[in-house]
């Protein structure tokens, strides 16, 4: 079995399935499909962690809906079992079975466990699908008739200090999108959207996984109309964004919660570069509007850029910067109108760096890397500037960060490093240096972007830099 990240009980599930959902972004008012065709892309696939060699302490029933049973076992690395459990998540769908089969809801209490009744009499629990939960998704949304998603974090127990996790024996491997069985490691972060998809057979989960469409998963719920909207909205983003920055797997889990108390849909990032999209009530059984589906491509671009970043810096105001860069500027790439966007927002982000880099304090806690999203902003702009300031290339921003992503990935790592990042261009780098010590002359930051076609007028009268954003000769559409 290979993991994959969790922590806190190791929890075995044996048995057929659970189930769960996410929320999006905000591009420009017209869209213009991009063909579908991804050019020299190659999908970067993640390797698994190492195993994780645990003994078998106790185990755990936990059932699904009376029809989907799992057995939790518990697992640590040395030691004996506490006394009793809880877990860390409180669930309004997580019930526990006495005996007789009555249900007790079992939110945040202790639970004894009792090694002399622990073979023969271990506890039982009920997790039940399409129950409301405190941030408005389930922790179980059903698949199909054989498979459900399942948010594992409300499996997760609190006790336990070594090392340990969940092992899933028939599920789909959020990093190889393959069904496996394997182990979800606890990480202990603090990551509240774990979902994972669930089978009862590997014959089940095999049919599920002949179904994907390109990063999409649909349950079985979901309407056709429906589905199209989803593809309709999908496909071109998708598509540009694999042609600007190489492939990025994943995965995206559509639902219809058709009974939902809530409204629209949500769009929300689990982890390994998946994400839930789930559609709430009945209206969406015809499809999706002109707003509608406006929104969902806005979700789906914030998605594909972002997916591009998690796990580079924890992530740091490089990652947050470079990540916002970039959804803008495939944004706007999309609308045809870079250069409106960049005349629009350049001034702003110059005028808040401006303000930052007065700050000596921000400057020295940032110990070299970028202090501020602005500082952020400027230093991205800068290396496109540079990128597309030689015609004969024919590059931008887009190409830079391809390179990097492919050289990471090659290096096995998640995302590219700042490091790597300021040492793709030396022209850039001179340039962009003082927004990294703060010793930046924002004058002289004009003369030397003018060699590359970018105009700026600097007022220095005012408080701060007042910028306008004369020409930006390469950035025309």
């Amino acid at each position: 079995m290979q993991p994959v990240a969790l922590r806190a009980g190791l929890v075995c599930l044996a048995g057929m399935a659970i189930a769960a959902l996410a929320s999006g972004a905000a591009p420009p008012a017209t869209l213009e499909l991009e063909e579908v065709s991804v050019k020299g892309t190659q999908e970067r696939e993640r390797r698994r962690a190492p195993d994780l060699n645990v003994g078998l302490q106790s185990e755990i029933l936990v059932q699904h809906e009376g029809l989907a049973r799992f057995v939790v076992r518990i697992f640590m690395k040395d030691g004996e079992l506490p006394l009793e459990f809880s877990f860390r998540r409180s669930s309004n769908a997580r019930q526990r079975v006495l005996r007789g089969g009555t249900l007790r809801p079992a939110f945040d209490q202790p639970i004894p466990l009792l090694k002399r009744v622990q073979a023969t009499d271990p506890p039982r629990f009920l997790l039940q699908s399409n129950v409301d939960e405190s941030d408005g998704l389930p922790a179980s949304l059903p698949f199909g008739p054989q498979a459900s998603l399942v948010n594992v974090d409300y499996l997760r127990l609190r006790e336990f200090e070594d090392e340990s996790g969940i092992k899933l024996p028939v599920a789909i491997h959020p990093q190889t999108r393959r069904c496996e069985a394997f182990t979800l490691l606890d990480d202990r972060r603090e990551n509240p959207n774990r979902f994972v998809l669930l089978a009862d057979s590997m014959v089940a989960c095999r049919r599920i996984e002949r179904r994907r469409e390109g990063d999409l998963i649909f349950a079985d719920s979901v309407p056709e109309p429906l589905r199209q909207a989803v593809r309709d909205a999908y496909g071109p983003i998708a598509v540009g964004a694999s042609n600007r920055l190489g492939s990025e797997s994943g995965l995206v889990f559509v639902a219809l919660w058709a009974d939902s108390p809530h409204k629209g849909f949500r769009f929300e990032q689990s982890w390994n570069r998946n994400s839930l999209l789930l559609f709430n009530g009945m209206a969406w059984q015809q499809g999706a509007g002109a707003d509608q589906q406006e929104a969902l491509r806005e979700a789906f671009m914030a998605d594909q850029i972002e997916r591009r970043f998690r796990q580079t810096d924890a992530p740091g105001m490089f990652t947050m910067a470079a990540n916002r860069y970039l959804l803008g500027l495939f944004t706007a790439d999309q609308a045809r109108d870079v250069h409106g966007w960049l005349v629009e927002a350049l001034p702003g982000w110059i005028a808040g760096c401006a303000v930052d880099l007065r700050n000596p304090a921000r400057i020295a806690a940032a110990q070299g890397s970028i202090s501020s999203i602005d500082c952020g902003m400027v230093l991205q702009f800068v290396y496109d500037a540079v990128a597309r300031a030689s015609p004969a290339k024919r590059a931008s921003l887009y190409d830079t960060w391809r390179r990097l992503l492919d050289e990471a990935h090659r290096r096995d790592e998640s995302g590219a490093k700042q490091a790597a990042f300021l040492a793709s261009s030396e022209q850039a780098r001179r340039i962009a240096q003082g927004l990294l010590d703060g010793s930046v002359d924002w004058t002289r930051f004009a003369v030397d972007l003018g060699e590359l076609g970018v105009r700026l007028r600097v007022d220095q009268t005012a408080p701060h830099p007042v910028i306008s954003v004369l020409a930006l000769t390469h950035f025309d559409d």
